[in-house]
């Protein structure tokens, strides 16, 4: 692409959460347990589900949004296709966040902490697509109870809709 035509991502989106000086140690673990490891992937998140996250109070909420709209970016609108916006803020989807697919409403709590446990959580998908899909599954897997053929069926449900996501943008884990 030349220079002209190449897309522009929006606002400041690839700012660390551990960079924001206004976010206290607390504030920032609390959105880093969550998958939220820069602002490009806090502003993919509505501001009902951020409210919604263990750890989040009033203090936190008023805190966050001036430092969005201060890097050029919003809370993701009930209305907004979430796709959609994930392309604005990462025209290359490589560059993109781990954290993105953290965001996922079909992903389920043991997931998202199995990929924040893994140190998965603050690469980039560059990296990620480089696992094999038994080697995400392990790390999905990673500290279910009781492993048995439910696990492994809401495991194998979990990789599925982690390449369905990865297939929007043309990527694909390993083989």
């Amino acid at each position: 692409m030349t220079p002209s035509t190449e897309k522009k991502p929006i606002g400041d989106n690839d700012v660390a959460i551990k960079d924001i000086k206004q976010l206290n140690l607390r504030s920032q673990r609390t959105l880093l347990r969550n998958g939220v490891t820069t602002l490009g992937v806090l502003a993919l998140c509505t501001e009902s589900e951020v409210k919604a996250w263990r750890g989040v109070g009033p203090t936190l909420c008023q805190t966050l949004a001036p430092i969005l709209s201060g890097h050029k970016l919003q809370y993701r609108q009930d209305d907004d296709l979430f796709v959609h916006k994930v392309r604005c803020l990462y025209p290359d989807a490589l560059n993109m966040p781990v954290g993105v697919l953290m965001q996922l409403p079909t992903l389920d709590e043991d997931t998202l902490r199995n990929l924040v446990k893994s140190g998965y959580g603050e690469l980039t998908l560059r990296s990620l697509v480089l696992l094999r899909e038994a080697s995400l599954f392990l790390i999905i897997r990673e500290g279910r109870r009781p492993l048995g053929i439910y696990t492994q069926r809401t495991t194998y449900n979990q990789v599925k809709e982690i390449k369905a996501f990865l297939a929007q943008f043309d990527l694909q884990l390993a083989t």
